[in-house]
């Protein structure tokens, strides 16, 4: 759960500081600029933290029927690429474009950061609109692993460019067709000799 919280800190932290200073900003003749920060970042994390608790649920009941079904665990290549797929097909689907819209308007938090909203509450939001963007590219660590810097680093470089970049939803299409292709060449399964 430790290196979640750290994955989250690199893969998503920087897609929202734009987010954390405007909400700053509006806040800050309410409160100290510090309690704010760390009041929306509670929220943020709060909304992340239980995604990865989640996941991690999810994961430990894959690996019991991939352990319990011999012919699935001598083809562990299958969950990867339906993992891929997933997260490809979920790059199209209208519920991660409103999602993303959300996240990468950070300037709709400024009307909503009124005295009666917290910074807690504000950073959930937030980062329910980002895990609605994004939890199915975050779902890949658990198909590739938390070790695989690259990645770590290739998502990273796609959901800040979603939620930053000019060409934000456009960036989300053309990596859902990367996923799906890299998705579709892991179906072959390892290439051995005599295979």
């Amino acid at each position: 759960l430790l290196g979640w919280q750290v994955m989250v800190g690199a893969m998503m932290l920087p897609a929202s500081l734009p987010t954390v200073r405007i909400v700053t900003r509006a806040l800050a003749g309410l409160h100290r600029p510090r309690f704010v920060e760390a009041g929306f970042l509670a929220g943020f994390s709060l909304a992340w933290t239980t995604f990865g608790l989640l996941a991690f649920a999810g994961d430990m009941v894959v690996h019991r029927v991939v352990d319990s079904t011999p012919w699935l665990g001598a083809r562990p290549w299958l969950i990867e690429a339906g993992v891929l797929w997933l997260a490809g097909l979920y790059q199209f689907a209208s519920v991660k474009h409103r999602s993303l819209a959300a996240c990468r308007h950070p300037e709709a938090m400024q009307s909503a950061a009124a005295p009666g909203r917290s910074a807690v509450r504000l950073g959930l939001d937030h980062g329910l609109a980002c895990l609605g963007s994004s939890w199915a590219l975050m779902l890949l660590m658990f198909g590739e692993g938390f070790a695989n810097v690259a990645w770590m680093a290739a998502l990273t470089v796609v959901m800040v460019y979603e939620t930053t970049g000019r060409q934000g939803r456009r960036a989300a299409s053309l990596a859902g067709v990367m996923l799906l292709l890299v998705g579709l060449a892991t179906l072959t399964g390892p290439l051995a000799p005599g295979s």
